[in-house]
C-alpha cells in the first residue's frame, strides 16, 4: 500500500505538544461519532484539518471525514 503525501499550511510559530493535544481534543469534541476509530487515525484527521492539508496530487481534494 502506497502512502499518500500531503502539503500543509506551515504554522507561523512553533507548535507545542500541548497545542497538538488541544487540536486532537477539539476534533474529538466536534466528531464524537468517530471515537471508535484508532487514535492514530483520529490524530491524523485532526492535524489534517487544523493545518489545512491537501494531497499533493490533487489540489481540489477535500479533507477526510
Amino acid at each position: 500500500m502506497a502512502s499518500q503525501k500531503y502539503e500543509c499550511a506551515k504554522p507561523t510559530k512553533r507548535v507545542t505538544n500541548g497545542q497538538l493535544s488541544d487540536i486532537v481534543m477539539k476534533f474529538l469534541r466536534e466528531h464524537p461519532e468517530d471515537r471508535h476509530l484508532p487514535a492514530v487515525l483520529l490524530a491524523n484527521r485532526a492535524y489534517y484539518v487544523a493545518f489545512n492539508c491537501r494531497p499533493l496530487d490533487s489540489v481540489s481534494s477535500t479533507p477526510p471525514r
